[in-house]
């Protein structure tokens, strides 16, 4: 191979530019570039450079292979190359682009606003169409956002969703997008994810594209993770915004943090069909009589409390060795389960007794939905083998 090639070889049926970067089709870690198809020059194709360093999906290729849809970035081929930039082997996806530019280039930007009926016509059916194919399949997309999103078709009729293979699901996620227990995990160890997930990132960039930039923009990840504990996602990401009737059944539906009453893909097909109904209400923990003090921070849920133990893990083995944590939690919340969760918790043996160990499995019983969590360590159970390829 020469020193520096500018074009590599993919089985000798494609040929990458290396010095033709895409830039707008970049989906970060993955890089861009022109490709030619060396027996169909016809063909406008590129391809998507990972970073070696991460596991790409390669799980789901064959089921997205077999998804023909106008409004799914179409997967073509994959492989691995010497990457001369990179001094090493990378893995490269071969894509057909979009024929038009992407909604928004970062998350931080203004764009212009959509009409309600734009929304339901050129995203939210289309989208129904895409992830009821991911559903048959039993995959979820994970990477569904306003900046990978494209206009496609004659003069950008339609919206075209993005590449969500090129790095483990949910990394490039920021935590708006994501319902609150994957907002808990490490970027890394978020997890497959269900067609629940999707329907959440779905819900945020419907409202994204109603009002023309993310929700809580402006908010770092904690003060946004602060504001869905206490507020629930649909309160936390809808502030000050006006929504009609129709979108606000569509968003309590999508938006709700219980992942069994959130609307299915199903649901999505028939309210972008005309079908109405009554918004759903708003899904809360329970919520105790009193709040528990911890960390300067009065918590009236067990989640609130399990989320401050785990980001303050060595100052949370006093309150549970001190017994606040269970008397708060049969004066004050009065849920049985929870009670007999946490004491079983810490019932173990001695040789298991300690702090790291109590102060993990206390949080488990305290909010079992979340991330299993052990000191910097967070990943959902299905997402510990990217956390432990990283």
């Amino acid at each position: 191979m020469a020193k520096n090639p500018k074009r590599v070889s993919l089985r000798d049926r494609y040929e990458i530019a290396v010095d033709e970067p895409l830039s707008a089709y970049d989906n970060p870690p993955a890089m861009a570039f022109k490709v030619r198809h060396l027996r169909d020059a016809s063909r406008n194709l590129m391809a998507l450079v990972c970073d070696p360093k991460l596991p790409i999906r390669l799980d789901i290729v064959n089921e997205l292979s077999q998804i023909d849809s106008p409004y799914l970035m179409a997967l073509q081929d994959w492989g691995v190359v010497d990457w001369p930039p990179e001094g090493r082997r990378c893995p490269v996806l071969i894509y057909e682009p979009p024929a038009g530019p992407r909604v928004v280039a970062s998350l931080e930007d203004d764009f212009e606003p959509m009409r309600e009926e734009e929304i339901i016509k050129f995203f939210a059916d289309p989208a129904y169409q895409v992830l009821r194919e991911f559903r048959e399949f039993d995959i979820a997309h994970r990477a569904i956002r306003p900046n990978n999103l494209y206009f496609g078709g004659a003069k950008g009729s339609r919206l075209i969703i993005g590449d969500c293979i090129s790095s483990p699901p949910a990394m490039a996620q920021s935590i708006v997008y994501e319902p609150i227990e994957a907002c808990f995990a490490n970027p890394a160890g978020r997890g497959m994810g269900s067609s629940a997930d999707d329907m959440y990132e779905l819900g945020v960039t419907i409202l994204a594209l109603m009002i023309g930039h993310s929700p809580c923009r402006g908010m770092t990840d904690q003060e946004i993770l602060n504001a869905k504990l206490s507020m629930g996602s649909y309160g936390a990401l809808t502030q000050s915004s006006r929504i009609s009737l129709t979108m606000m059944e569509a968003l309590r539906g999508l938006l709700t943090d219980d992942p069994d009453e959130r609307w299915t893909v199903d649901d999505v097909g028939m309210w972008s069909n005309g079908r109405r109904g009554s918004p759903v209400q708003q899904s809360m923990q329970s919520r105790a009589a009193r709040s528990y003090s911890f960390m300067n921070k009065e918590h009236f849920t067990c989640r609130e409390l399990a989320h401050t133990m785990a980001r303050n893990w060595n100052k949370s083995i006093n309150i549970i060795r001190d017994g606040s944590v269970d008397t708060w939690l049969r004066r004050a919340l009065g849920d049985d389960a929870v009670v007999n969760a946490f004491n079983e918790a810490k019932d173990v043996p001695e040789a298991m007794a300690d702090d790291d160990n109590l102060i993990g499995r206390c949080c488990i019983a305290l909010d079992p939905a979340a991330p299993i969590r052990y000191r910097d360590f967070s990943a959902i159970v299905d997402g510990i083998p990217n956390m432990m390829a990283l």
